[in-house]
């Protein structure tokens, strides 16, 4: 576009008077609303690194020539610049701005900023819906319509002639009564029942949208539809109100809803704007007409669809509020139309149940229509049903006490309310249900786990203290069986603990006296013991007054034998050099003593005689004088003089002197007599009496007693005889028992025969041996101390007393039990031989009894059956 000639001229005579010269090359934006300030931004250049001290833009209107200056005006930086312009610039008019920095202005622009008028938008109409045939006003509402009758032309479409639209011209036309609102006047001849039009406006050739689609600005020439009626106000088609129903078109408006004609029943009901009526739901009524809604079932009545009113539930039925049926509920059970209720003890757990259960093993039910079983309390057992729960056997029950203030006990769930029941710990025990307390096991009987109902007695010689869970095989027994039995120590051993598992044997010089020690006791000083012992002895060489007293003999003492009572002196001519001798010693020859020395002295007698009182010199006993009483000889062995100058030695028993074994006068010796094996009586010299050699075995018990009485007896007697007794036999000095499986029946035997086969010894010092039983059934070998059963059934050896059978079909046979061969039998249990069977009779080995052969068969060796031949037949001979 051209800028007016007067603005050029204008220009040049600027510009041929100004020093500088600032140009806009362009604005932004280039266009805008009319009759609205804009904000321009103008763009050029050399508009000063900064802002400058004084600016102003001026604007001219290339319509009129009015020249106006900015609103605002603003330095952005040295191309741009800002003005606000003010709301005088019309419709289609240009502006075109000079821009004066610091009082110096520069060209006019070229470019110019025009401000056009907007596209109006419709957004609706009212009313949106009319009758047909009649002239209508319709409002159109939207924005940007001119505000006085501005408009080009504003026009219509109807619906059926959008494809190739078709304009229809308002009768009139103008601004509303608002703003935003613009009116048309329909004429009648224009719409028809159904037809529906659109707008479009025209405002100096901005053109608004025909009102289609989305938008809402349309008008509708109809009759209302079902449910509504139409009101002479406006025109419109207003819901009929609730509780009435319209289903037909209305062609006729009116200001009462009384054209819509049906009016809802009781049971119905409609809401605002309803073409028919409605059944009340299942679970509501309504017992009045022309309702707005349904009135909701209370709880426990129910009521179908259309109902007017509810019906109350059957016995025992329920429902909720609003319900169309009733319920049979939990805790009940239907029974042919009937709801019935659950019996204490029973249950069902659902609305509509067919059955009642019973409550399971450790639950309860205790009234009637319950719908769940309570379970037993924490350990608590019910047999279930109705049955209460109970603290079993092997449990504690603690019940709570009640407030004083209630003084009784509250129950709840079938058990005392808050009552616990404790497992029973292992050593205690209850016996009984419901027990409010746990008994401690005796003593001596035990528990071993929890929860126990009873306590156990504690096996043979076991013990326990009250209380216990485990038995103990205590101090002074020991275990065996591997555990399981409880043996008592003999005396001379010992256990010191509980569950010991052997007795310990008393150390030497200590013992127990009695069986079940704990421990040994020492011997009291001076008495000894071999370990193993059950007392302490005062040995030889000591002597004893009492359990506690053994003293030292003295030297010049003696005593040859444990447990002497007292310590013997030295006899003359003897001595004994330190204290605890057990004999006493001769003196040398030429050496003397009195009793009780403990040394000898030179004498002046000749050697082996001894001085006596009145200063003279004794052949001494144990001696013999000879050479006319001159020599004095010691008798030898197995000789003896009991009195001093004895004139000869006398011969123990046994003893067979010859002459050279006697004493010869002059000679000044003899010679020891021959010793005869089990009859010896004596081996020292000097003997002033016969003796037993014998030593007695220190392990021999109760025979001890005898020997020593029996070698007493003989030898204090007259000295003739030395026994070994029966049972016995000599071994060196020794004469000791005879072991078990062998005998002896003399004495002074000098070895013990070995029991024969078939017979036994058991015991120590045995005279005889024991035939085994049972005719050779029990088997031994020589020097058996038991039989042995030779048969199964008997297991071990035994002591021949208890049957030892070999059962019939078996024979006895060198102490075995055999089987009998085929073709013999033995009836009887012990049998010694088998019988043969009888002739046409058969048997099996190991038979009892001999069988018939079967028929047309028989036996000719008693094994096997063959079958038998017929005899055969000749024919007589004719006689002659």
């Amino acid at each position: 576009m051209h800028r007016p000639f007067f603005f050029v001229v204008a220009v040049v005579a600027l510009f041929s008077t100004a020093s500088a010269v600032y140009e806009v090359d362009s604005v932004s934006p280039s266009t805008g609303k009319y009759l609205q300030a804009q904000v321009v931004t103008l763009t050029g250049a050399d508009f000063g690194e900064t802002s400058p001290g004084s600016l102003v833009i001026i604007y001219t209107n290339s319509v009129n020539g009015v020249v106006k200056t900015c609103g605002s005006s603003s330095w952005i930086d040295s191309t741009n610049l800002q003005c606000t312009t003010g709301t005088e610039i019309d419709a289609y008019q240009f502006v075109y701005f000079t821009v004066t920095i610091d009082g110096v202005p520069g060209e006019i622009s070229n470019a110019a900023y025009q401000a056009l008028p907007p596209a109006p938008v419709i957004t609706d109409v009212f009313p949106f819906t009319g009758p047909d045939s009649k002239s209508i006003k319709i409002t159109l509402t939207g924005t940007d319509f001119p505000v006085s009758t501005q408009a080009n032309s504003l026009v219509f479409y109807k619906s059926t002639d959008l494809t190739t639209p078709v304009p229809y011209g308002c009768s009139s036309h103008g601004p509303g009564t608002g703003a935003g609102l613009y009116t048309c006047t329909v004429n009648s001849t224009a719409l028809k029942d159904g037809d529906k039009i659109y707008f479009k406006i025209d405002v100096r050739g901005q053109v608004s949208q025909i009102s289609t689609g989305n938008y809402p600005g349309n008008f509708t020439a109809s009759r209302c539809t079902a449910g509504h009626y139409l009101t002479s106000v406006n025109y419109q088609c207003v819901n009929c109100p609730a509780g009435r129903a319209e289903s037909n078109f209305n062609k006729v408006y009116s200001a009462s809803n009384t054209n819509c004609t049906t009016t809802c029943a009781p049971g119905k009901y409609s809401d605002v704007g309803a073409s028919a009526c409605s059944n009340c739901a299942a679970g509501t009524f309504q017992s009045n007409p022309q309702s707005s809604s349904c009135g909701t079932c209370s709880a426990n009545t129910y009521s179908a669809a259309a109902a007017t009113t509810c019906t109350p539930c059957g016995s025992n039925f329920v429902s909720s509020a609003g319900a169309s049926t009733c319920t049979c509920p939990a805790g009940f059970q239907l029974d042919n139309g009937a709801c019935t209720q659950c019996a204490a003890g029973t249950y069902s757990a659902s609305a509509d149940s067919t059955t009642c259960t019973s409550c399971p093993a450790n639950s309860f039910s205790t009234s009637a229509g319950a719908t769940g079983c309570t379970n037993c309390g924490s350990n608590f057992v019910s047999a279930g049903g109705s049955s209460p729960c109970t603290c079993p056997a092997g449990y504690s029950k603690s019940n709570p006490q009640a407030p004083a203030s209630i003084g009784i006990r509250l129950f709840s769930n079938n058990i005392d309310s808050g009552a616990t029941c404790t497992q029973c710990a292992a050593g205690t025990y209850s016996a009984s249900a419901d027990s409010t307390t746990c008994t401690t096991c005796s003593a001596n009987s035990y528990s071993t786990s929890a929860g126990s109902t009873g306590c156990t007695n504690c096996a043979s010689n076991f013990v326990s203290a009250g209380g216990s869970s485990a038995c103990t095989c205590p101090a002074g027994f020991a275990l065996g069986d591997g555990g399981a039995s409880c043996t008592q120590c003999s005396a001379g051993t010992y256990s010191a603990s509980a569950d010991s598992t052997t007795c310990t044997t008393c150390s030497a010089n200590s013992f127990s006296t009695s069986a079940g020690a704990t421990g040994c006791t020492n011997c009291a000083s001076n008495f000894v013991s071999a370990g193993g012992s059950s007392a302490c002895t005062c040995p030889a060489g000591y002597s004893t007054s009492g359990a506690t007293s053994c003293s030292q003999c003295s030297a010049g003492q003696y005593s040859g034998s444990a447990d002497s009572s007292s310590c013997t002196n030295c006899n003359s001519n003897t001595f004994s050099a330190s204290a605890g001798s057990t004999a006493c010693t001769n003196c040398d020859g030429g050496k003397v003593s009195s009793a009780g020395a403990t040394a000898c002295t030179t004498s002046g007698c000749p050697a082996n005689f001894v001085s006596n009182a009145d200063g003279g010199c004794d052949c001494p006993a144990g001696s013999a004088l000879s050479d006319g009483d001159t020599v004095c000889t010691p008798c030898g062995s197995g000789f003896y003089s009991s009195s001093k100058n004895s004139a000869s030695c006398t011969a123990c028993a046994g003893t067979t002197p010859t002459d050279d074994d006697k004493p010869k006068p002059g000679s000044g010796k003899g010679k020891s007599s021959v010793v005869k094996p089990a009859t010896v009586t004596t081996a020292a010299t000097g003997a002033t009496s016969c003796g037993c050699p014998f030593v007695i075995d220190d392990n021999d018990e109760h025979h001890d007693n005898e020997l020593r009485a029996t070698r007493s007896v003989r030898l204090l007697d007259d000295n003739t005889a030395c026994i070994c007794p029966t049972g016995r036999f000599i071994d060196g000095n020794h004469c000791k028992s005879c072991p078990v499986g062998t005998w002896s029946n003399t004495v002074n035997s000098v070895s013990c025969a070995p029991c024969s086969g078939l017979t036994y010894s058991k015991v120590k010092n045995p005279t005889t041996c024991t035939r085994c039983s049972n005719d050779g059934a029990w088997l031994s070998i020589a020097g058996s101390s038991s039989c042995t059963c030779s048969f199964a059934d008997n297991d071990g050896p035994k002591d021949g007393t208890k049957d030892c059978k070999c059962q019939a079909g078996n024979y006895i046979s060198g102490g075995q039990c055999k089987p009998c061969p085929a073709g013999t039998y033995s009836a009887s249990i012990n049998s010694v031989s088998c019988t043969n069977c009888a002739a046409g009779l058969f048997a099996p080995a190991q038979s009892k009894s001999c069988k018939a052969c079967p028929i047309g068969s028989t036996s000719n060796d008693g094994i096997t059956c063959v079958k038998s031949k017929p005899k055969s037949f000749q024919p007589e001979k004719p006689r002659v």
